[in-house]
């Protein structure tokens, strides 16, 4: 008995081993009736449903996807990824750009049945069966729909009057082997949908010309409408478009086995020259791959010009969008790659929310092989006509970006979920698809057999639903070869085809490539850097007011990818001064993989004149300063790599040498008096000045900020200073509300010995400034001031010089300029308050101008430890507001005060006369320090 019984218990575990190793998919056929609203923006239809449990499991519910609820509000995971990827668009618009669908009325076989809401997401609802679904049977599902299209956020809804129809009906998720994959719609998430045959008929008024996945079976028009019937045969997805402005081209091809299939091109009359060669492009497509993989899946191929702002290039089930645009080689590229995404991202539909690189690298593979077999490199199809740049641009750009973010820690795994890669890794993904298709051809098996296991992969799992394992399992089975170190390289970061074998291809990667040879070139280079350690030399001009114009020469080695040392220096002759100036800068970057994301050693220098004077001899003396800091900074790693929040500790130590004026003293030797008749000279003094940084910031889109925490040490006291940054967005609109707040205080340690006047906070946005003249401004020389120590004695003069009105946004900010007011300084505290609001362009007054001027309006308040002590007499608290002009990005900005406090309207009376008074009141500030490369390219922040 016993034996018979571990018999059948070693039957049933065969059994079920097997069973669970038999592949299964669901099928779901759809029949749809919809007609369009071009007048409401909307969909009213009906679908019908066969659902057929191919699966070994008993069914009690399905998750059905209601991806129009993406764009229903902005709590949904959508519009959540949006913001997260740097764009505010959808988050503020208005509520008739939205979309929802609703009017449901589920029924299984008839029976009305309850839906359940999904627990996180807007656009998944769960219904509940009324009976079980047995394995191998099938149910009938069907509901009415009613949609309001949204503005084309995402490829989806409306531009004007023409349609993109992508995400429009209830679907079932995909039940598979791992279970239910319920998913909300993501501009960067992946398809994942149940294959099935779908019959779908489109009304719409009869002036607009649509075009839809599979084949246009036939069309009828009635009482002004038009009714289109298309049918799809093991579709993963049925999408359509319309547009009244649509031409129209069609053509068939047989290919060698005899299929023939039809080719339509959609176009506008606009760009009908851009569509010239499109049919010949598909054409070509359509026999290439359709030897090297398999006959074409699909019985016709559409490509639809893309109508939509935004420019991308996308594929569905049999019909693709393309943007008319560049050249022909790059078109003709582009029609290849949307013909093959037919092959790898419709036939072969994997879970791209898991492992897109299957679908997508698979396909760019072969983008990479259009090219090589033509000879053609991604330099080329761009067309570059200016020689300058076509010299130094790569001819594969993709990878140099994948080289320089593998190069600074910044990649993810291939296998990273797709909603869980940042921007740079989303974009550069397919390439390092490819890379890993390649090295397999590379590494461990040759090309001809490289084909042969793509050819059979293919061919093994069209119309399924395979994963990376599937696809590891066909290339083992034919190569002989077990192949898990090299797949393992799928779940490591860093993984290019280049990085694949160190060991044994050093040259290939920049990080182990000790190799390189020298190269000097002019201005900058991206060039072949796997070949070459730049240096690179251009001519670099300066100005300011006591050196005049600085002629001289950069030097530096930023190329991509990024050295793990780069330097620059820019030595310049003034030629006012008759000195040598200018600043330099040694980097060295580690990525140690721990706590910290890089720790980044640096060592900087500068000098420049800072100031000018006549001795009694009228010869002209000149002031200079020479500084030199080395510091370290240790960024955090974020544990999101998504993430827009950078913390970072920064050390620096400013050795600064400054030169002062010596003039002697009264003197009388002999009975007589020589004073001031020798020259004037000038004396070094040095200080030193040490720093500590504590920063945290926010990148994000949506309420931006940054809190510094700075503590600075020298002779006799510790200043601590604590800056914050927030922004409110407008809603509706651009711009939005930039608070800042300030607070400091200074602690003594010998108060003897302390430089109260360089260092002391003051409340006014000071000037240059320095150890000579000492204003608590500029004192790191870390700012750019054309005319740092510039004083106007004759304030009614010709002296009078507009850089004199230059200030530097710092400690309380205030825009009045008070150069010369001791009396809002303090070397005990201060805190201030500064709002900065922009006025909306429909206010701005002027937004009529022929090009953009941003008009903000300022407010600052702030109050200091002087005030408030006893008897004082001072005012409390201080004001100033007024309009403020930015511009380039917000780096030069002007400063027009209108109402501030007495004691500032005092201090303009007695320094400046009335006539030309206002416009001297007038500051403005060039904050070259804080050019910000995230507000240029804002795929940066994460």
């Amino acid at each position: 008995m016993k034996k018979h019984l571990t018999l059948f218990i070693l039957f049933l575990l065969f059994f079920c081993t097997s069973f669970s190793q038999t592949y299964w998919q669901q099928q779901v056929d759809y029949k749809i009736d919809v007609s369009l609203n071009d007048s409401a923006n909307t969909l009213d239809g009906n679908v019908k449903m066969d659902y057929f449990n191919n699966s070994p499991d008993t069914l009690h519910f399905i998750w059905i996807e209601l991806w129009p609820n993406a764009f229903k509000n902005d709590r949904t995971a959508f519009s959540d990824q949006l913001l997260e990827n740097g764009r505010t668009d959808f988050y503020f618009s208005d509520d008739d750009k939205r979309g929802y669908i609703n009017r449901l009325n589920f029924k299984v076989d008839g029976i009305t049945v309850k839906a359940e809401d999904h627990p996180q997401h807007q656009d998944i609802i769960k219904i509940l069966l009324p009976q079980s679904l047995a394995p191998n049977s099938s149910i009938k599902i069907e509901t009415p729909f009613h949609v309001k299209l949204p503005y084309n956020f995402s490829g989806d809804g409306y531009t004007g009057r023409s349609y993109q129809i992508t995400q429009w009906f209830p679907k079932p998720a995909v039940y598979d082997k791992k279970g239910w994959h319920e998913m909300p719609y993501l501009v960067q998430g992946g398809n994942y949908n149940e294959f099935g045959n779908y019959e779908v008929q489109i009304t719409a008024p009869e002036k607009y010309t649509v075009a839809a996945s599979g084949d246009l079976q036939n069309s009828e028009s009635k009482n002004a409408l038009k009714t289109w019937h298309f049918q799809l045969n093991n579709g993963s997805d049925f999408v359509w478009f319309a547009d009244k402005k649509f031409l129209t081209k069609q053509e068939n091809i047989q290919l060698a086995s005899g299929k023939n299939i039809s080719i339509n091109i959609y176009y506008k009359k606009d760009s009908a020259n851009i569509w010239t060669n499109s049919i010949d492009a598909v054409k070509k497509a359509l026999i290439e791959k359709s030897t090297l993989i398999d006959d074409y899946p699909y019985n016709s191929i559409s490509i639809v010009e893309n109508t939509c702002k935004y420019n991308y290039t996308t594929s569905y089930p049999s019909i693709g969008l393309l943007k008319p645009l560049g050249n022909e080689k790059e078109r003709s590229y582009l029609l290849n790659h949307l013909t093959g995404a037919n092959w790898f991202g419709s036939a072969i539909a994997n879970n791209e929310q898991r492992e897109l690189w299957l679908s997508k690298g698979l396909n760019a593979y072969y983008d990479d092989k259009y090219l090589k077999d033509r000879n053609l490199t991604s330099l080329e199809l761009a067309d570059i006509k200016n020689k300058f740049l076509k010299k130094r641009l790569p001819d594969n750009s993709a990878q140099n970006l994948l080289r320089t973010v593998t190069g600074i820690d910044q990649d993810q795994p291939t296998l990273t979920r797709t909603d869980s890669l940042t921007n740079f890794n989303y974009l550069l993904l397919p390439q390092k698809g490819s890379n890993f298709v390649k090295s397999l051809g590379t590494f461990d098996m040759d090309t001809a057999k490289l084909s042969v296991v793509l050819k059979e992969f293919y061919q093994r799992w069209k119309f399924k639903h395979p994963t990376t394992e599937d696809f590891k399992a066909v290339a083992e089975e034919i190569s002989k070869k077990d192949l898990s170190a090299s797949f393992s390289y799928l779940n490591k970061p860093g993984y290019t085809f280049e990085s694949k074998r160190i060991d044994t291809f050093p040259d290939f990667h920049p990080k182990y490539n000790f190799n390189k040879k020298l190269k000097l070139a002019s201005f900058f280079s991206f060039k072949e850097t796997n070949k070459y350690n730049y240096i690179f030399l251009s001519p670099a001009i300066g100005y300011n007011y006591y050196d005049k114009f600085m002629i001289g020469a950069a030097i530096h080695n930023y190329t991509l990818p990024l050295s793990k040392f780069d330097f620059f220096a820019t030595p310049m002759y003034g030629t006012g001064s008759k000195k040598l100036t200018g600043i330099g800068r040694l980097d060295y970057h580690l990525y140690p993989h721990n706590l910290f994301q890089h720790i980044d050693i640096s060592l900087s220098g500068a000098t420049f004149t800072t100031d000018q004077n006549i001795d009694t001899a009228g010869n002209t003396i000149y002031r200079s300063f020479y500084k030199i800091v080395p510091g370290i900074r240790f960024t955090f790693r974020k544990n999101d790599p998504r993430s827009t929040i950078t913390k970072y500790i920064q050390f620096k130590s400013f050795f600064i040498q400054e030169q002062a004026y010596d003039y002697p003293v009264d003197t009388t030797i002999n009975g007589t008096d020589t004073s001031f008749k020798q020259k004037a000279i000038t004396i070094n003094q040095h200080r030193l000045l040490n720093q500590l940084m504590f920063v945290v910031e926010n990148n994000r889109a949506l309420y931006p900020y940054r809190a510094e925490l700075k503590a600075e040490q020298d002779k006799g006291f510790i200043r601590l200073a604590f800056t914050g940054n927030y922004f409110f967005n407008y809603a509706h609109s651009k711009g939005g509300v930039a608070v800042r707040l300030f607070a400091g205080k200074f602690f003594y340690t010998d108060r003897a010995t302390a430089n109260a006047g360089l260092y002391g906070f003051s409340l006014s946005a000071p000037r240059g400034g320095d150890s000579y003249n000492s204003k608590g401004g500029d004192y790191t020389y870390s700012n750019y001031f054309i005319g740092r120590n510039y004083y106007p004695f004759n304030v009614s003069g010709t002296d009078w010089q507009f850089f004199y009105q230059q200030v530097m946004i710092k400690d309380g900010g205030f825009k009045v300029n008070t150069d010369a007011m001791g009396n809002i300084e303090s070397d005990d505290w201060l805190a201030a308050t500064n709002i900065v609001f922009d006025v909306p362009k429909n206010i701005n007054p002027l937004s009529v101008l022929p090009f953009k001027i941003p008009l903000k309006v300022f407010l600052d308040v702030g109050t200091y430890a002087e005030p408030w002590a006893n008897n004082s007499g001072e005012s409390k608290f201080l004001y100033d507001a007024g309009l403020q002009l930015s511009l380039a990005k917000g780096v030069v900005n002007i400063y027009v005060p209108i109402l501030y406090s007495q004691v500032f309207s005092d201090y303009y009376s007695s320094v400046i006369p009335d006539n030309g008074r206002f416009f001297k009141t007038i500051s403005f500030s060039i904050d070259l320090q804080n050019i910000n490369l995230r507000k240029i390219i804002p795929q940066l922040s994460y």
